[in-house]
């Protein structure tokens, strides 16, 4: 359960944050989650600030449509997520996808 969304309901329109009342409402949700867990199975699950998103820019807290390069690239990048597609060889899978990371420590340093 994300306590605060990454794209902002459209209802909301422009809003970054909640009112009080929606802010207690939400955390109300999120406390009987908790309640009805086992415990500690969850403990990343909490209250958050009363944003409405993490999204907060472009000012309507939502993803901007792809690009028609963006969408090229992530239609090339396609994998599991359709059962009907077939690499053809490894060099068409993420590094992800082939369970390839550069490790713990390679993770804290930037690509170069």
């Amino acid at each position: 359960m994300f306590v605060v969304p990454f794209e902002r309901d459209p209802q909301l329109g422009t809003r970054a944050t909640l009112t009080e009342a929606e802010a207690k409402e939400r955390n109300a949700g999120v406390d009987a989650f908790v309640e009805g867990a086992p415990q500690n199975v969850f403990p990343e699950v909490g209250r958050g600030p009363a944003l409405t998103s993490l999204i907060v820019e472009p000012e309507n807290g939502r993803l901007p449509p792809l690009t028609e390069d963006g969408a090229r690239r992530a239609k090339q990048w396609r994998v599991v997520a359709d059962p009907e597609y077939r690499a053809a060889s490894a060099a068409e899978l993420r590094p992800y996808d082939r369970c390839i990371t550069r490790g713990v420590l390679g993770s804290s340093e930037p690509l170069r």
